[in-house]
């Protein structure tokens, strides 16, 4: 199985071209909140593959000699963390994204561990393929441009349903402003009874109706110990239950975690079907993006019980 480019990709890649006929500078200020959407840093491969920013537009952003203003500093930096070629927004950078106070930051292992989630999530999926196929079941992850789509259209449907219906507690409210994931999941499986026997067989449910079998969204949360020491866990975990239990905008939410996070996530009804239904763990190690593989409260993610070929990454 083949990552293949999705739409929203393609799009990211033609306004990039678009943006890089306008002139470097439009095409650096794009490839800058770019860096911001993701945390302030990128492989240099996802910047060109996921996002089609150029490799111009790359060491534009990074030349400090290219500037007849010496007045204007650099807005971006290149090095290597664990032998991966990385782009990071300085001071200016930040700035320059609209964060008045953002500060430089090195990625370290841990922060590259989490950008490179998804593409290893993608590669541990794809040996599943060939097990998959004759049920007629198929399985993708995407991240980049396609996340940034699923929050706009988180916050279109928030928005709609304000309109309609009181928000007493402000849980859809929250979601106004949009929701990205770190990756999404993609399942499909075919519309019949079989495959909507397969869908109650994997998530212990019924599906909400026959869309929901022919495509089933997973929300994708990869959270190691850098993420768990600085994001506000309650605000994302309550966050994601208005989204799956209010909006639907996904089926099921996948934290994919390290030990100390699954310990704060666990507290929080994470993996309690009754406190947060559809938010489920699998530990870092399980899913081949490095760490511990360990014992995880609540139900198990049934792609873990699908035979692999042998030889295939784990």
């Amino acid at each position: 199985m083949t990552d293949a480019r999705d739409l929203e990709t393609l799009l990211a890649i033609a306004r990039q071209a678009e943006a890089g006929r306008s002139g470097s500078e439009a095409a650096q200020v794009a490839a800058i909140r770019i860096l911001a959407n993701a945390g302030g840093a990128l492989p240099i491969a996802d910047l060109i593959s996921r996002y089609g920013v150029s490799s111009q537009t790359i060491a534009s952003l990074c030349d400090e000699e290219q500037h007849t203003d010496k007045r204007r500093k650099v807005r971006a930096r290149l090095g290597e963390v664990d032998g991966v070629p990385v782009a990071w927004l300085t001071a200016s950078g930040h700035q320059a994204s609209g964060k008045s106070r953002g500060f430089e930051v090195r990625p370290t292992s841990d922060s590259l561990g989490h950008a490179l989630g998804p593409s290893r999530l993608s590669k541990w999926i794809e040996p599943l393929a060939p097990t998959l196929a004759p049920y007629g079941v198929e399985l993708s992850v995407t991240w980049g441009p396609s996340c940034q789509a699923f929050s706009r259209r988180t916050e279109a449907l928030a928005w709609a349903r304000l309109k309609t219906q009181a928000d007493q507690t402000g849980d859809v409210g929250v979601l106004t402003g949009g929701l990205i994931p770190d990756a999404l999941l993609i399942e499909r499986r075919p519309v019949t009874d079989q495959g909507t026997l397969m869908f109650e067989q994997a998530w212990k449910r019924k599906p909400y109706d026959r869309d929901e079998v022919a495509e089933t969204v997973v929300a994708i949360e990869v959270q190691n110990a850098t993420r768990q020491a600085s994001d506000p866990l309650r605000s994302k975990v309550d966050a994601w239950s208005a989204a799956v239990e209010n909006l639907k905008v996904a089926s099921i939410v996948l934290w994919i975690v390290e030990p100390a996070a699954c310990k704060v996530l666990a507290s929080l009804g994470v993996g309690d079907p009754v406190r947060r239904p559809g938010q489920i763990f699998i530990s870092s190690g399980a899913a081949g993006l490095g760490g511990d593989d360990f014992a995880v409260p609540g139900p198990r993610w049934w792609a873990l019980d699908v035979p692999r070929p042998v030889g295939a990454h784990m």
